[in-house]
């Protein structure tokens, strides 16, 4: 593990990554001066949830692209690129958000009103001071965010999850980065990793299981028992044990990682 190249390659993507978000509508928000919420309608519709997933992603992405490069990788190196990377994302987008609240504060010097009760729900403001909390913005706020979802089945909640920089976000990429990898290996078309239900019947053509089981794939729950019998396959495959192929089916982006990226050992 080279840990200087870690942290280098870390640092350049999560402070691209910020610059491209929030360091951008910040920028925005100082220039025109915005105060009130109808101001940043045209911001808001380019850079909402989705855009920063998509950047988020991509630079992650490039930071494991930069270190496969390295010689004797592995598994596990690639974990410590994704966990400084998120770290610095929040890291520097905290500071972006403290800096740019004084600087607010300063240049434009904002009327305070005092209000009281209810009144106070109406005030808006694009700057926030934010608390350093790192639980809150990693586990608190995705946990929120499901339970929320199980109640209302209300989408915007789901997407709220994955709202970056944000662990779940990187697990992804990672099952997705594995996948394809895996097809890579054995020889499959590697973009249908990347698809839903055609990755799955690309796994059931390799571990030569019936073509009719994605059906009961695409039953939550219910698909745990499928997808354990192939991964039973794939990992005796590779030489790992039962248990292993457990780990497969319930955590699938660190197991399936432990087979495909750089070294299993």
């Amino acid at each position: 593990m080279n840990i200087k190249e870690i942290i280098k390659i870390s640092l350049t993507k999560s402070l691209f990554f910020v610059l491209l978000t929030t360091f951008i509508t910040k920028i925005f928000y100082l220039i025109f001066n915005v105060e009130k919420q109808e101001d940043t309608i045209i911001i808001d519709a380019i850079f909402n949830k989705t855009y920063y997933i998509i950047i988020f992603g991509l630079f992650l992405l490039l930071a494991y692209k930069d270190y496969e490069k390295n010689k004797n990788t592995s598994f596990y190196d690639f974990l410590i690129v994704t966990l400084f990377y998120v770290l610095m994302s929040y890291i520097f987008s905290w500071v972006i958000d403290f800096s740019f609240y004084h600087i607010h504060e300063f240049v434009n010097n904002p009327q305070k009103e005092n209000k009281t009760g209810l009144l106070i729900l109406t005030d808006f403001s694009p700057y926030h001071l934010n608390n350093f909390d790192l639980v809150q913005y990693f586990i608190s706020t995705p946990y929120i965010s499901i339970i929320e979802f199980l109640k209302s089945g209300n989408f915007s909640w789901l997407l709220n999850i994955f709202s970056p920089p944000s662990f779940l976000i990187a697990i992804v990429i990672i099952y997705f980065k594995s996948l394809y990898l895996l097809f890579k290996k054995e020889n499959r078309i590697k973009s249908y990793a990347l698809i839903p239900i055609l990755n799955n019947i690309t796994l059931l053509r390799i571990t030569n299981k019936p073509i009719w089981w994605i059906v009961p794939l695409l039953i939550p729950f219910i698909r745990f028992f499928p997808k354990f019998f192939i991964n039973q396959v794939l990992a005796k495959k590779y030489k790992k044990n039962s248990p292993f192929a457990l780990g497969m089916t319930f955590l699938p982006w660190f197991f399936y990682g432990k087979i495909v990226l750089g070294k299993t050992d």
